[in-house]
């Protein structure tokens, strides 16, 4: 009996691991840029040619901060002739001194407003000094 006391400490089957070997770690390359050293005015003035550069920014695309009523007629048709291709053309009242039109904006110059009236597809010039007041009617 003592024989099979023995024979039952060795394992019935025996199952041969492979060797595995150690993945790479994730080895990440960091770089170091050095500031290279300015004085306390540069870096103003460079900061104020940012904020100046931001809201010239503001006025081509839009109406931020201050409401498009409070703006100039030039900034007016600057933004309406500006708008992007995906936005479609803004209806608006046109006041003159002798008429109001409701119309959209297809150009100017520095004298001439070109305006086209939605029923009609011709194209109206109108002075530019003539008109009193320039609203968007319908977005």
């Amino acid at each position: 009996m003592r024989t099979n006391a023995k024979s039952s400490s060795h394992p019935l089957i025996y199952i041969n691991q492979p060797k595995f070997t150690q993945a790479f770690e994730n080895q990440q390359v960091t770089f170091v840029k050095a500031i290279p050293k300015t004085s306390h005015a540069e870096t103003k003035n460079e900061e104020e040619q940012r904020s100046v550069e931001q809201s010239e920014n503001k006025i081509e695309n839009g109406m931020h901060k201050t409401g498009f009523l409070s703006k100039t007629l030039d900034d007016k048709l600057k933004i309406l002739t500006k708008l992007p291709k995906s936005i479609p053309n803004l209806l608006c009242e046109l006041t003159t001194k002798e008429n109001t039109y409701t119309c959209t904006i297809t150009g100017y110059s520095d004298e001439k407003v070109t305006i086209q009236l939605p029923e009609d597809e011709e194209e109206i010039e109108i002075d530019k000094d003539d008109i009193l007041s320039l609203i968007i009617i319908n977005l």
